[in-house]
C-alpha cells in the first residue's frame, strides 16, 4: 500500500495531522460514504473490510448499516488513524474491529469479506497488480469489490486549485504521474482496467460519479496547513515562504466560496468487480 516514506509519514506527521483534520475530511467527502452506504445495503455482507479507513467513518457507517451484525473491520496503515477510529467506535459502542496493516502485503489469512469497500484508500500501491491481488486473496468466492477513487486532476478542479496556484513559489511540487501511488494512482482509465482484471477480480465495471461536496469556509486554513502534499510541504518551508504560499492557495479557492461554505465537485470513478 506505501512504500517506507509513506508508513513513516503515516505513522508520523501526516498521520496525526489528519487524525485532527478527522472533522473536516467527514464533511468533505460525506456524499461519498452515502454512496458506499447503499452499496453496503444492496450487498448485505455478513463480512465486510473497509480499505485505508482512516478515523473511522465510514466503517462505522457500514456497521451501523448492517444494524451491528455481522464483522466490520476497517484497515488502515496509520497508527493514529486506527487509534482514533477504536475510540470512536468504542464511544458509539459499535461492535467494529480496526487493525494497523499494510493492505498490499497483510495476510488475510484465508478469503472471508464479502465486501471490500474503500472511499479513496486504495491509490497508494507500490505494486497495484498486487495490491489489488492481496484484496482479492481477502475476498470470498463472489466477494464483492467496491471502491472509490479521483479521477484526472482535470476532473478536480477544486482538488488541485491549490498546487496549480502555487506552482511558480513551489516548482519541486509533485505533478501527476498517472503510474505512480497518490491521490490519482487509480485516475487513469486503462490503468483501472490493466489492474483489476490483472489481479485476478472479474466483472470489473466501473463509472464517473461526480459527487456534489461542501464544508465550511472556517475549514480552508485546516484543508490547507494538514491535507495532502501541500499541506505536508507547508511544514518544511521558511517561515516567510509558508505564508506567501498559504495566502496564494488560499485565494485561489475564493471561485468555490458560496456564503459561508466551499462547494465543489468530486470527479470519481465507482470501480466494482467480483472474486470469480
Amino acid at each position: 500500500m506505501a512504500g517506507a516514506t509513506e508508513q513513516d509519514l503515516w505513522n508520523g506527521t501526516r498521520g496525526q495531522r489528519w487524525v485532527e483534520a478527522q472533522k473536516l475530511t467527514d464533511r468533505m467527502f460525506k456524499p461519498v460514504e452515502d454512496l458506499l452506504a447503499e452499496e453496503v445495503a444492496a450487498e448485505v455482507p455478513a463480512m465486510l473490510l473497509d480499505v485505508g479507513c482512516g478515523a473511522g467513518s465510514t466503517t462505522l457507517r457500514a456497521s451501523e448499516v448492517m444494524g451491528g451484525k455481522g464483522t466490520c473491520v476497517g484497515l488502515d496503515i496509520s497508527e493514529a488513524l486506527v487509534e482514533a477510529a477504536r475510540a470512536r467506535a468504542k464511544a458509539a459502542g459499535a461492535p467494529v474491529e480496526f487493525i494497523r496493516a499494510d493492505a498490499e502485503t497483510h495476510d488475510f489469512a484465508g478469503g472471508k469479506f464479502d465486501l471490500i469497500m474503500s472511499r479513496f484508500g486504495v491509490m497508494f500501491f507500490d505494486d497495484f497488480v498486487e495490491g489489488y491481488t492481496n484484496l482479492r486473496r481477502a475476498a470470498a468466492p463472489d466477494g464483492a469489490l467496491c471502491v472509490i477513487t479521483w479521477r484526472e486532476p482535470k476532473d478536480n478542479t477544486f482538488m488541485t486549485a491549490a498546487g496549480r496556484a502555487v506552482k511558480s513559489l513551489l516548482p519541486d511540487l509533485p505533478s501527476y504521474d498517472p503510474d505512480a501511488p497518490g491521490q490519482f494512482g487509480m485516475a487513469d482509465e486503462g490503468k483501472i482496467k490493466r489492474v483489476i482484471e490483472g489481479s485476478g477480480w472479474k466483472d470489473l465495471a466501473y463509472e464517473p460519479v461526480d459527487f456534489d461536496c461542501a464544508f465550511p469556509v472556517s475549514d480552508i486554513d485546516m484543508m490547507l496547513t494538514h491535507l495532502g502534499p501541500l499541506g505536508t510541504l507547508m511544514q518544511t518551508l521558511d517561515p516567510a515562504l509558508a505564508e506567501k504560499v498559504y495566502e496564494t492557495a488560499k485565494d485561489a479557492f475564493t471561485p468555490y466560496i458560496d456564503g459561508d461554505e466551499v462547494k465543489y465537485t468530486a470527479g470519481c470513478w465507482k470501480i466494482t468487480a467480483r472474486n470469480g
